[in-house]
C-alpha cells in the first residue's frame, strides 16, 4: 500500500497532460488582425449602423466619407466629440507615413511604426508630433505622453503575464524576448465598422487616442471553441453561465489590454477611433452564427450608453434583431 500517497500526484500529472493536449487541439489559425469586417447579414447591428451612417451622409450631400466636403457638411454640428467632418477630410487624404496604403475594405488604416517595443516614450512623443505623424484632420488626439497616462499604460502592461514594463525592457530574460516579438501599430478605424468575434493568441496593449472602441467581451474562461465538422471553423459556444459577455466602451485617453486567449467582438460607432497598439499583429476569428454576443439577456451591462441613434446597447441589439426578424418574415 506504499503507493497510495502517490495517487494524487499521478492524478495531477494526468490532468496537466489532458489540459495541454486539449489546448493544443484547440489552436486556431491566426490571420491578420482587422483584415475583414462583419457580414451585415450575419451581424444585424452592423447593417443598422451602416444604413444610419449612409442616411446621415446623404442628408448632407455626401455619398461616402472620402468624397468632397460640401458646405452643408462644414456647417453640421455633431452630437459627439468626434464628428463626421474630421473623418470626411481625413478619408479624402489619409496619411502615407511609413508607407501606409490607406484604408482597407474593412475601413481600417494600419500604420506599422519602426520603433521598438521598449520605446514607449518615443512612440508617445511621435504620436503628439503632428508634423511627423500626420493625421492632422483627425486631431486633436488625446496625449499619451503625460506622466499620468504613461503610468496608467505601464500599470496595464503589468496586469498581463509579462512583468513590470521598465524592468522587462532592461533585463535579458524570457519576458524581454517576448516583448521584442511585439510591435507598434496605429489603427485608424472609420465610424460604424464591425469586426468578427475573435480570440487573441497573444497579448495586446491598446491606447485610444481618439473616439471610442466598443467591444463585447466574453466573461467566462469556460468558453468552448468547438470546430464545425464541415468547414473546420471555430464556433463561439455559450458556456451556460448566467452572463456570457460584458460591453466595454474604450474612450479617448484610456489604455486597456487583451490578455492571451481572451475573446471579444470589436466595433466602432459614430465616433470612429484612432488606436495605438502594442501587439503581434494577429488574431484568430471565431464564428458567432447565433449572435450570442448580441443577446441583451446574456449581457452583464445591457444599458451601456452608446454614440448611436439607439443610445444604449440593449436598444441597438433589440432594434437590429427586430429588423432582421421582420425581413425574414
Amino acid at each position: 500500500m506504499f503507493w497510495l500517497p502517490l495517487v494524487p500526484i499521478f492524478l495531477l500529472v494526468a490532468a496537466v497532460v489532458y489540459y495541454l493536449r486539449q489546448r493544443q487541439s484547440t489552436i486556431i489559425p491566426e490571420s491578420e488582425a482587422y483584415c475583414e469586417e462583419c457580414d451585415p447579414d450575419e451581424c444585424p447591428p452592423a447593417q443598422r449602423q451602416r444604413e444610419h451612417q449612409l442616411q446621415r451622409q446623404q442628408s448632407i450631400g455626401q455619398g461616402k466619407l472620402g468624397q468632397a466636403i460640401t458646405p452643408q457638411l462644414a456647417r453640421q454640428k455633431s452630437s459627439v466629440d468626434d464628428g463626421l467632418l474630421g473623418w470626411a477630410r481625413y478619408c479624402a487624404a489619409p496619411t502615407k507615413v511609413f508607407g501606409s496604403d490607406g484604408f482597407t475594405d474593412a475601413g481600417v488604416q494600419r500604420i506599422n511604426l519602426p520603433h521598438g517595443a521598449g520605446e514607449l516614450e518615443c512612440v508617445a512623443a511621435w504620436l503628439e508630433d503632428e508634423e511627423q505623424s500626420g493625421m492632422g484632420a483627425l486631431r486633436p488626439l488625446h496625449r499619451l505622453g503625460t506622466p499620468e497616462r504613461l503610468s496608467a499604460w505601464k500599470e496595464r502592461f503589468g496586469s498581463l503575464d509579462l512583468g513590470d514594463y521598465d524592468a522587462v525592457r532592461e533585463s535579458p530574460s524570457e519576458s524581454l524576448a517576448h516583448l521584442a516579438s511585439l510591435g507598434w501599430s496605429v489603427l485608424i478605424i472609420e465610424p460604424n465598422r464591425f469586426f468578427p468575434c475573435h480570440q487573441h493568441p497573444n497579448v495586446e496593449l491598446i491606447y485610444c487616442a481618439r473616439g471610442a472602441l466598443y467591444e463585447n467581451r466574453v466573461l467566462s474562461s469556460a468558453l468552448i471553441n468547438a470546430p464545425l465538422p464541415a468547414s473546420g471553423a471555430r464556433v463561439l459556444v455559450d458556456s451556460g453561465f448566467p452572463r456570457l459577455f460584458r460591453v466595454h466602451q474604450r474612450r479617448g485617453g484610456e489604455t486597456f489590454e487583451n490578455p492571451r486567449f481572451s475573446v471579444h467582438q470589436s466595433y466602432t460607432l459614430d465616433e470612429g477611433c484612432v488606436l495605438l497598439v502594442l501587439w503581434a499583429g494577429k488574431h484568430a476569428n471565431l464564428v458567432d452564427a447565433d449572435n450570442l454576443l448580441w443577446d441583451p439577456a446574456r449581457c452583464q451591462n445591457p444599458f451601456c450608453p452608446m454614440a448611436c441613434p439607439d443610445k444604449t446597447f440593449e436598444a441597438l441589439a433589440r432594434n437590429s434583431a427586430g429588423k432582421r426578424a421582420t425581413a425574414e418574415v
